[in-house]
């Protein structure tokens, strides 16, 4: 429902006005929007405009997102780098044996949270990403984490989802200082750490992972599939939460070497292209209420959102289509991700969600089928 696209090399025109089909509001430093398909919507609408349209949106709002801030550091990350590359080679030759130079706000948000440093499972090597634990959402959370959806004020940190269920602001230093699973009568946290998430009750994993290809030796790219479901928040027993999360996000990542021979997010930003994607989902929960013996199984019936107030974006339900002509770094919601509720009447949750998806794309000529 979201990408975080970098805005390095993107045709930008001063006349270019960014304007959601939504009613958008501020409360408390954070976008407040009246539903969260109000949100997810604004999502989709941000992913397809032009990322300067967005930033001036920002600016008029007072209001600066995880995503502006995380590409202010890819182009400042991108301009040290080319400067060195743009010395003559005899002193190049010297600053190459040095240690890498990187840029002021680049070591301020690492201090801040806001990017961290992550290690490639495949080669080992090193780059920085989002620091935030669902980076999808990054283009509508404050500095904070925070951002308000009808009457859940939400906040994503480092390493958990923390919501508060009746939008009383007044609670938001109580969540701020919890930072393990936990829910009462008007807040759910949940800690969202990989480990945490492979041992959570009701835990299942869905993902595809690929490995790197490479157009050149100073470039890589690569398309995978982040999916998993697990209960959120402490469960009310082993098999059954009143809370559960899923994440389906399709993945695309375009990197290319630095001065230093470092992989970073640049200004190389191939098309994504998903043609024809296809997938369906299942969950169970108690039957007659509440954590019972028995269980019904539900396929595909949690709604779809309309898409209509944005009639280029491409709806997030199957079959799915989309093309994104330019992208390094994409976190692509589908149905059903996000944070689901169940109420007591008619039955809580046995368990997370199950995926089954068939997924073709095509990113930089490289082809990918993503299935579990």
């Amino acid at each position: 429902m979201a990408s975080t696209e970098s805005s390095a090399q993107v045709d930008l025109s001063a006349n270019t006005q960014f304007v959601p089909s939504s009613s958008i509001a501020m409360e408390h430093g954070m976008l407040s929007f009246d539903s969260k398909e109000d949100l997810d919507i604004t999502l989709l609408e941000i992913m397809v405009h032009d990322r300067a349209a967005v930033d001036r949106w920002e600016q008029s709002r007072g209001f600066t997102s995880q995503q502006y801030m995380f590409n202010e550091v890819v182009l400042a990350e991108e301009a040290i780098s080319d400067y060195y590359e743009s010395l003559p080679e005899s002193e190049q030759e010297y600053h190459r044996s040095q240690p890498e130079v990187n840029s002021e706000i680049y070591h301020q948000y690492l201090r801040d949270g806001i990017i961290k440093i992550v290690t490639d499972p495949e080669d080992g090597s090193e780059y920085f990403e989002y620091g935030v634990t669902d980076p999808s959402i990054a283009a509508v959370i404050n500095k904070d984490g925070f951002v308000k959806a009808g009457d859940w004020i939400y906040q994503y940190t480092e390493n958990a989802v923390k919501i508060i269920l009746d939008g009383d602001f007044s609670k938001i230093p109580q969540i701020e200082g919890i930072n393990t699973d936990y829910k009462d009568k008007s807040i759910v946290v949940a800690k969202t750490e990989e480990a945490a998430s492979q041992n959570r009750n009701g835990s299942v994993d869905f993902s595809d992972h690929n490995s790197w290809s490479y157009p050149s030796n100073k470039k890589r790219v690569k398309v995978w599939l982040d999916g998993h479901s697990e209960f959120h928040g402490t469960p009310l027993t082993n098999n059954c939460n009143d809370f559960v999360n899923c994440t389906f996000t399709v993945r695309c990542q375009a990197q290319q070497k630095n001065f230093w021979g470092k992989w970073k997010y640049k200004s190389f930003m191939p098309s994504l292209q998903i043609d024809d994607g296809l997938w369906s989902y299942s969950y169970e929960r108690y039957t007659n209420g509440y954590c019972g013996i028995y269980t019904t199984e539900y396929y595909n019936d949690l709604g779809t959102y309309s898409c209509t107030g944005c009639s280029s974006c491409p709806c997030p339900t199957p079959p799915h289509d989309a093309f994104h002509p330019t992208t390094n770094n994409g976190y692509y919601n589908l149905s059903p991700h996000g944070v689901w509720y169940a109420n007591s009447s008619d039955g809580y949750f046995a368990g997370g969600f199950e995926v089954n998806y068939l997924i073709p794309a095509t990113y930089d000529a490289f082809e990918y089928t993503l299935e579990p």
